[in-house]
């Protein structure tokens, strides 16, 4: 090829890619001119809330519902797996009132109460919901009541009544007489809330769930919105709310642990510990316009079924690695000797946290003897150490660090 044709060719390729450059520019813009009058259509801004939108994932969320309770028929099992869930929403629930914590500082909390009062105040808190949440509420025939609503927000607020004025503080006199905490919630707010849950219809199943949600929230909105006056966007994408707001942090709280008692109002009895919390904090961004344009309820139904499917899925792997790890513990017992190492693992599952002190008790051994079943524990992997408290070491159920 001679030095004429090569300058000849070169010359052409960059004519072409100037004319390739300029249609693709001629394109682009008429592409943006197209997207900056383009008009979305009404069916467009409606599709999110056709049922085509989310019955998929109703139907899948009813049938992982439908297995869970199958698989968690076993109440050790069901018992181990509430011991997790109860710490995890124990946690959100607190974080959503602007007062961090951890499952670790928690439970090192629950092991001897802090070291110091601002671990009381951060966490004492979360030892309501904790408390609330481990030991379940009996229920009349499964259905929300009144009742029900108004001894849930008593059991989770019951250490936790500092935040009353003085106005508002307690007669304990009274209740030592009456022998009844009374509610920190307006009676007439839940009456007309459990009125509310109650028009659903009942034969809607995992959809009349998720519109309960979205009325529990809306609720949690607009008492919020009273004592705070936020604007719904100058919110922070987790959301949190004001100490300063008693209503609001107690039916934070009640609304949370009221969700297992929903499902299993409108799901036959299926009362499982769903593990909602961040994904029900994570949802109230999405719920907020809606609020404001006083949306029905089937508008928010792709997002609040979410909620009920993130708490399953938590559910599912939760109990994957709690039987994974009971597996290893039981093996663990049958390879030693005697009936000791059977208890202690079985104290471990149970409250989530052990010490010397602890194994002493339970099985009449000597501090060096506890140790040891310790160390076997540690080798294993089921356990990890905690702060030293006023009985000495303690150590922590390694699964409920991993959630």
């Amino acid at each position: 090829m001679t030095q004429g044709s090569f300058e000849e060719n070169l010359a052409k390729l960059r004519k072409d890619l100037a004319e390739d450059r300029e249609k693709i520019s001629s394109e682009t813009s008429e592409i943006y001119r197209e997207i900056a009058t383009f008009a979305p259509s009404q069916t467009t801004s409606s599709s999110s809330t056709h049922p085509s939108a989310y019955l998929g994932l109703a139907l899948a969320t009813e049938r992982k519902l439908g297995r869970l309770a199958e698989r968690l028929g076993n109440i050790a099992t069901l018992e181990k797996c509430r011991l997790a869930a109860a710490l995890l929403e124990a946690c959100e629930a607190v974080t959503a009132e602007g007062r961090g914590a951890t499952p670790r500082r928690l439970m090192q909390f629950m092991a001897y109460e802090g070291d110091s009062s601002s671990h009381y105040e951060n966490l004492i808190g979360a030892m309501d919901v904790f408390a609330a949440s481990r030991k379940p509420t009996s229920t009349s025939e499964g259905r929300i009541t009144p009742d029900l609503v108004k001894t849930i927000a008593t059991r989770t607020s019951l250490r936790s009544r500092n935040w009353l004025s003085d106005q508002e503080a307690m007669d304990w006199n009274k209740v030592l007489q009456e022998k009844e905490v009374p509610c920190p919630i307006d009676i007439k707010t839940i009456t007309q809330f459990s009125d509310q849950i109650n028009t659903l219809d009942q034969g809607n199943g995992i959809i009349a769930v998720a519109d309960a949600i979205y009325i529990v929230s809306k609720w949690l909105y607009e008492l919020d919105l009273e004592y705070s006056n936020l604007a719904p966007d100058t919110r922070h994408q987790n959301i949190s709310f004001e100490t300063e707001n008693p209503q609001t942090i107690y039916w934070n709280r009640t609304s949370r642990l009221l969700i297992p008692y929903i499902v299993a109002h409108f799901c036959d009895g299926i009362f499982l510990p769903l593990m909602c919390g961040l994904a029900l904090s994570e949802c109230q961004v999405k719920l907020r316009p809606l609020f404001t344009q006083n949306a029905p309820v089937k508008s928010a139904r792709p997002h609040t079924l979410k909620v009920i499917a993130s708490g399953l899925d938590k559910l599912d792997q939760t109990e994957k690695l709690v039987s994974q790890h009971w597996g290893k513990a039981e093996k663990l017992a049958t390879d030693g000797r005697g009936t000791n190492l059977s208890k202690i693992t079985t104290h471990l599952f149970d409250n989530g946290t052990i010490c010397v002190a602890d194994i002493v008790q339970l099985c009449d051994l000597t501090p060096q003897a506890a140790h040891y079943q310790l160390k076997r524990l540690l080798e294993a992997g089921l356990i990890s150490r905690g702060p030293r408290g006023k009985v000495g070491g303690h150590y922590f159920l390694d699964l409920l660090l991993r959630l």
